[in-house]
């Protein structure tokens, strides 16, 4: 399915509400503590950009290895859009020069944002999907993607590894990425970690696309 022009227009104005939320408190406060937010915005919607690319430049690459890479590269980077939920953990360090609804709303706006632009991504992703995997396919590969984003979660917020490790130390975040599996006993809150956010992603995304589905359903 297509994705209607205003779905990336009611985006673009969330993004820009979120980054200028965000500048406004790094300018009112004086303190930069909250510019780590603007930062993971790009990375959220890095993935976006690399799915859309894809879209606008795959008829004049129409290759198999066109298409893995877009898709290896797309899929390291995946994982910021639904990480940046977990900014969500800040909401206590108040800063009494701000409103204490400030705070609230440009965390929950920026984590908005970010869940947004994975969804509309991974629909994008999916609709190239379709003329190379049957339904079945593409609905395992969807929840692989949303498996894999809850362990770059638990990578990212736990063990403070980026993307870009991958590339530079990739033997140890393998070792990183497979030690709970292997010894499941020894990482239980690792393990409820990944099972809970793959499930909450897995099943919020599926509604959003439901919803998206429904609207676009012609009336008999």
């Amino acid at each position: 399915m297509k994705t209607p022009i205003k779905t990336y227009l009611y985006f673009s104005g969330l993004l820009i509400f979120s980054c200028s939320m965000v500048a406004f408190r790094l300018r009112q406060t004086q303190t930069p503590y909250y510019g780590f937010l603007l930062w993971n915005l790009f990375l959220a919607v890095l993935p976006l950009g690399i799915s859309h690319v894809y879209l606008l430049t795959h008829k004049r690459l129409p290759s198999r290895l066109y298409l893995l890479a877009s898709l290896t590269l797309w899929l390291l980077f995946f994982p910021n859009a639904p990480y940046i939920i977990t900014d969500l953990m800040h909401l206590g360090e108040l800063n009494r020069q701000m409103p204490d609804w400030y705070d609230p709303l440009m965390l929950f706006a920026t984590a908005t944002c970010g869940l947004w632009a994975g969804f509309v991504s991974l629909q994008e992703v999916e609709g190239v999907l379709e003329s190379h995997l049957p339904r079945w396919g593409v609905a395992l590969f969807t929840f692989g993607v949303w498996f894999l984003s809850a362990i770059g979660i638990y990578l990212g917020r736990v063990l403070r590894w980026n993307s870009w490790d991958f590339f530079r130390q990739p033997g140890a975040v393998l070792q990183d990425v497979l030690e709970p599996f292997l010894r499941p006993e020894a990482f239980p809150r690792t393990l409820g970690m990944i099972i809970l956010f793959t499930l909450f992603l897995w099943l919020i995304y599926g509604h959003w696309k439901s919803q998206a589905e429904t609207e676009h359903r012609p009336v008999h």
